[in-house]
């Protein structure tokens, strides 16, 4: 609950409660990430491979930072939803910037464009509903098992991939396309000869969505 405190002019104010407190300085590590991960791309000599680690940078952020960030927090069951949806709303709108300001240099059409941020947001709305989960349980193991979830759906396939190719006695790893992990769909849209796997984003998109509806009509009361 807020608490009402006198300003100088005498009117009370209310103060910010925990979570909205910690709202603002996830959007403020968010921005500072996303100029850190923009920072250390420009030291690459060419600007579209830049563009590429820039927004793989930024699913990065928002499938590992963002649910380390939240599930550290307390544990508050009710507002659980409500607030991860905030936060979820909060730093896609803080990457409109980064999207926008980059895609012409990238040499992307709108289309183009559009799936990417249409990827970007359903695969952060998906790692939102696990974050959810986790943030209504008070226990460390559950919470550790969320964030567990959030790491894998980003780097778990792209690590099997490469470990079952040093496994491999031929030529590479194994041919298979990324399903799971955003890093696949994003790489093909972002290629020189662009592939949009238009049926692959709007599935992660369905699932996010119905994971979501089920999450929050199982919300504690």
């Amino acid at each position: 609950m807020n608490e009402a405190f006198p300003t100088d002019n005498g009117v009370l104010a209310r103060r910010p409660s925990p979570q909205q407190q910690a709202a603002r300085g996830l959007v403020l590590l968010w921005c500072l990430w996303l100029l850190g991960s923009w920072i250390s791309c420009l030291l690459l000599d060419a600007y579209i491979p830049a563009t590429r680690l820039m927004l793989f940078a930024s699913m990065v952020g928002m499938m590992t930072f963002w649910p380390a960030f939240r599930l550290s927090q307390e544990r508050d069951g009710h507002a659980a939803a409500s607030q991860v949806l905030w936060d979820w709303l909060c730093l896609n709108l803080v990457f409109q910037t980064v999207l926008w300001m980059i895609h012409g240099g990238a040499r992307w059409n709108l289309f183009q464009a559009l799936w990417v941020d249409a990827a970007v947001a359903g695969w952060s709305l998906l790692t939102g509903v696990v974050i959810a989960i986790g943030l209504q349980r008070s226990r460390a193991w559950a919470r550790a098992a969320a964030m567990a979830v959030c790491v894998a759906m980003m780097l778990g396939e792209p690590l099997l991939i490469g470990v079952l190719g040093l496994m491999s006695t031929g030529d590479g790893p194994p041919a298979w396309p990324i399903v799971v992990s955003p890093l696949g769909a994003i790489a093909n849209m972002t290629a020189p000869k662009p592939q949009i796997p238009h049926w692959h984003v709007l599935i992660v998109a369905a699932a996010a969505i119905g994971g979501w509806v089920a999450t929050w009509l199982r919300r504690p009361d």
